[in-house]
């Protein structure tokens, strides 16, 4: 569910670059500047990040009985595996 917020770009972008709408290449040049598609991207990651958290906390906190604190540093951990194991197969 987290990776909602991510979808909003990433489907928008690939929507309207496979009709012909934008082209791809100056949009990712403006999302290296400071535009407001940039500020919206980082929102939504902003928003993908936390939410994650949250949820691996929420599930090691109801799965596994840990405490809130212990939960949420291990959420932590486990978006840097998730994150990293994403990163080796998706690019």
């Amino acid at each position: 569910m987290a990776t909602w917020a991510s979808l909003i770009h990433d489907l928008t972008d690939a929507v309207l670059d496979s009709l012909g709408i934008i082209d791809m290449k100056a949009n990712e040049a403006a999302l290296n500047g400071p535009t407001f598609w940039r500020g919206l991207l980082w929102t939504l990651y902003s928003i993908y990040f936390i939410w994650l958290v949250v949820l691996f906390a929420k599930g090691l906190r109801a799965g596994h009985g840990v405490s809130r604190a212990k939960s949420i540093v291990m959420g932590m951990i486990a978006l840097v595996v998730y994150q990293g194991v994403f990163l080796v197969f998706n690019r």
